[in-house]
This record gives C-alpha cells, sequence and structure tokens, in this order.
C-alpha cells in the first residue's frame, strides 16, 4: 500500500477490489504496525474500514445487510469520506464500487 498519510480533516482511501470481496481502507495519519511470524512492519497509516460480502445488499433498504463497517468514523472524518465517495469515478466500475461503499456510509 501507498506510503503516503492521510489526516483526519482529509482521509486518503483505497479500493481493495476483488471480484467477491471488495475492501475499502483509509489512511488518517495513524502510523501502527503490523506483525507476521515475529516479524514488523509499518502498516504506512492504512487500517480497513469496510468490506461488501453482499453487494446486492448495498441498493437495498439495508445496505448493511451482510457489509461491514469496521470503524466508527464522526465528523470531519466522515464527512471527508462521504464526499470521496460522492465523487464521480474515473470508470463504471471504480464508481459502482462507490456508490455502494457511499451507500453503507450514508444508511
Amino acid at each position: 500500500m501507498p506510503a503516503t498519510l492521510g489526516s483526519v480533516d482529509a482521509p486518503l482511501l483505497l479500493l481493495g477490489a476483488s471480484t467477491t470481496e471488495p475492501s475499502l481502507w483509509i489512511n488518517v495519519g495513524a502510523v501502527g504496525t503490523l506483525t507476521i511470524n515475529g516479524e514488523t512492519f509499518s502498516d504506512n497509516g492504512w487500517t480497513l474500514l469496510a468490506q461488501i460480502y453482499n453487494f446486492p445488499a448495498t441498493f437495498s433498504g439495508d445496505p448493511l445487510n451482510g457489509n461491514l463497517v469496521y470503524q466508527t468514523l464522526t465528523d470531519p472524518t466522515l464527512s471527508a469520506v462521504i464526499a470521496k465517495l460522492a465523487q464521480p469515478a474515473s470508470n463504471g466500475g471504480l464508481q459502482k464500487w462507490n456508490a455502494a461503499f457511499y451507500r453503507m456510509f450514508t444508511a
């Protein structure tokens, strides 16, 4: 993942594009560490924000049905995330995932 740091006012978002379980990652500038097999690595500030397991539900009356938001965001971070997801994307596939994640945060 990129090493650039975001902030609570201007978080960075990263889409983990998987055909089955896309994920949304966030960076607000708080760097942590990961330990894997006894080795310690920097997470460069990236943490898992949300994951879609049930794509059709994201466009239903209950977009969180089977989908998970892993962090409780507050303003100004929540407003910044919603604003970023509402912006037009560079292609149709990315726009589809933006719209799905947008619904999860505005439900």
